[in-house]
């Protein structure tokens, strides 16, 4: 599986995927960054403090879905054109190990967008004069719990990717689910429903005013989604004919 899970990077390096990973991140720090700076006059509370609030507002509702979108359907794309499944399962390998090699650098992949995203605001924090308080274990903590709670998200994405030759498909269920996903994490109970709000309500739910009690169903939820979605997405692939 480990060779694998290197052939796999291999392939996505060849694509654009790295930079766009790169500068997307940069961009919405670069937005919240700037805009602490337009208004530092008015601001009350502690420099960071501000800054973390503007360069998270739209990352869990917007930019982080979307990326996840984008890099699960570059990971089936790459195999879905050329007739890639049926070289790579004419292999000698294992179905449910090229299942989860593919998973692992989607996922590996999410996880540099979000080291990209946290350094940038350590760094555009310094450079806007926010102090030498840098809150470390907070940007760690909400970019770890983001990740976590999109578990269910980034299942799905990835089980549409590998189901649908063209890319249109997950891309659209990811646009379609996310740019509402911040007015829907506001609803008092239906919220849960919605996979989608559950990084929202993780790094925004103090001041949308989220019961605890919710937030430990949230858990249970996502624990029982991932699992089924992981496992029906294994057996489904295991007995699919040859892409």
């Amino acid at each position: 599986m480990i060779r694998l899970f290197r052939y796999e990077l291999q392939k996505l390096k060849r694509t654009r995927l790295i930079g766009l990973i790169t500068i997307a991140p940069l961009f919405m720090v670069f937005q919240g960054v700037q805009n602490f700076i337009r208004y530092q006059q008015i601001w009350t509370r502690e420099a960071w403090e501000v800054i973390m609030e503007q360069t998270f507002i739209f990352y869990p509702s917007f930019l982080h879905p979307l990326l996840i979108a984008v890099i699960m359907a570059m990971v089936a794309r790459i195999d879905h054109v050329q007739g890639g499944w049926k070289y790579l399962l004419a292999r000698p390998v294992a179905r449910h190990h090229v299942y989860m090699a593919k998973l692992a650098a989607g996922v590996l992949y999410i996880l540099i967008s979000m080291l990209i995203f946290g350094c940038s605001i350590i760094l555009g924090g310094l450079l806007a004069g926010a102090g030498s308080h840098i809150p470390y274990g907070e940007v760690a903590w909400k970019l770890a719990s983001c990740f976590l709670v999109s578990l269910p998200i980034i299942l799905i994405q990835y089980e549409l990717s590998i189901r649908f030759n063209h890319v249109g498909v997950p891309l659209a269920v990811g646009i379609v689910m996310s740019v509402p996903s911040i007015f829907a994490a506001n609803a008092e109970r239906l919220w849960i429903l919605d996979p989608w709000t559950y990084p929202i309500v993780l790094s925004l739910g103090s001041q949308l005013g989220t019961d605890p009690r919710q937030l430990i169903i949230m858990g249970i939820v996502i624990i029982v989604v991932s699992v089924l979605i992981l496992t029906g997405g294994l057996l489904g692939f295991r007995r699919r004919d040859i892409l």
